[in-house]
């Protein structure tokens, strides 16, 4: 929701032309093998589209992103990677494999911890982002008004 919500917000922001519309932002995350970039690319599309100060469409195409964003992506990849392998080991049947098994539980619960306290921290920087660039946006509209001729 969280990515189709943001996603949504940065298009009605119009500052540079987009690539992922907001439905494909969320669908490449069911597509096998394209899941493993093209989620990260989109997010990162709509964190420099969520600009609150505005500036030419082609700077904000290239500006850095911060170290949260590949952050976020490597933790939830790692996450999603470690839980694999919770699964592969639930058919153990002997009491070493399964405290085996256990550990590598315990390794993809504190993976999981560890990508959930990243996400949130992402959450809440775009949250802020674009409530100031939405800020900003109303700002430019009232000036365009006020300067416009009664008419």
């Amino acid at each position: 929701m969280l990515t189709h919500m943001a996603g949504s917000n940065a298009h009605s922001f119009g500052q540079m032309r987009m690539e992922f519309t907001p439905g494909w932002a969320v669908g490449f995350y069911f597509i096998p093998f394209v899941a493993l970039w093209k989620p990260y690319q989109a997010m990162q599309e709509i964190w420099r589209a969520s600009e609150p100060n505005t500036k030419e469409s082609f700077v904000l195409e290239r500006a850095p992103v911060p170290g949260l964003l590949p952050g976020w992506w490597a933790t939830f990849l790692g996450h999603n990677l470690i839980a694999r392998f919770t699964w592969t080991g639930r058919d153990a049947h002997d009491a070493q494999s399964l405290i085996q098994v256990n550990y590598v539980v315990i390794v993809s619960s504190l993976a999981t911890i560890v990508a959930s306290i990243v996400a949130i921290a992402l959450v809440r920087a775009l949250a802020r982002r674009q409530d100031e660039c939405q800020k900003a946006a109303e700002a430019f509209r009232s000036a365009q008004r006020a300067a416009a001729p009664a008419g």
